[in-house]
């Protein structure tokens, strides 16, 4: 399984940490976006990112503002409005198949 960690800038300027997931060996044909919740990061779902990866798809899990490896404020959060602008440029040549949201915080 391949990982990639890296940053990227959100509408604002802001750098924001992002890591994504695939098996090089099968190739992928489907996106998963995972956003997280209040006290955690995007490396906080060890057990659903190899299920994801071995069902073919990419996973890709940003860390909002302030968490995990993003800076920022410690725990301000985020909302899925704020997160998917910044989201689209890492998945724009392909279709986000699956979004997975971990509690109220990452909805709209």
């Amino acid at each position: 399984m391949n990982h990639l960690s890296s940053f990227f800038p959100d509408p604002k300027g802001a750098r924001l940490h992002y890591q994504y997931w695939e098996d090089s060996s099968k190739g992928y044909d489907r996106v998963a976006v995972v956003l997280h919740g209040l006290g955690c990061h995007s490396g906080s779902y060890p057990a659903l990112v190899p299920v994801l990866v071995a069902a073919r798809y990419k996973v890709v899990a940003l860390d909002f503002a302030g968490f995990g490896a993003s800076p920022g404020e410690r725990g301000l959060g985020g909302t899925l409005a704020m997160a998917l602008p910044p989201c689209e440029s890492k998945v724009a040549a392909t279709v986000c198949h699956f979004l997975f949201c971990h509690g109220p915080e990452s909805a709209v």
